[in-house]
């Protein structure tokens, strides 16, 4: 399997997502403040989901770069660090939106994307970094 050109796909597909599912949540609370009559709320909530949206367009940018161009920009370490990194922001999401099904649904919708893209970096050897991050840690402690 070629695993750089898949990554570089999923990581498309899970920007992509996420600007989906942005403006699903957006939408979701517009409705839900109309019906309450908080306009200021629903400009706040809105504020954060585009600052929200910008990050995480940056991740995928800066993950394209790293792992698609760079392959792998930290070596071992850097596969395992974007794998999480990419985890983090998706399940930021499911927490953020809490109680809302729908905005909740629409994010649930990263989970397979993200999936796809943590396995991708474990394929490209970020799989054997837990090993090798205590086996560096260790060298760096005792070479101190």
């Amino acid at each position: 399997a070629d695993w750089p050109t898949a990554f570089e796909y999923w990581n498309i597909v899970w920007a992509q997502t996420q600007v989906v599912a942005v403006f699903v949540y957006s939408i979701c609370f517009l409705i839900m403040y109309i019906s309450r009559f908080e306009m200021w709320s629903f400009m706040v909530t809105l504020f954060e989901r585009c600052i929200y949206g910008a990050v995480v367009l940056l991740l995928a940018q800066f993950g394209f770069h790293c792992i698609g161009e760079g392959r792998g920009c930290g070596g071992n370490a850097g596969f395992f660090v974007w794998g999480v990194l990419y985890w983090v922001a998706t399940l930021t999401c499911l927490v953020v939106s809490g109680l809302n099904w729908p905005a909740c649904v629409a994010f649930t919708l990263l989970v397979v994307p993200t999936f796809y893209l943590s396995l991708a970096c474990w394929k490209l050897v970020g799989g054997s970094t837990s090993r090798n991050i205590i086996n560096q840690v260790s060298e760096g402690i005792h070479g101190a």
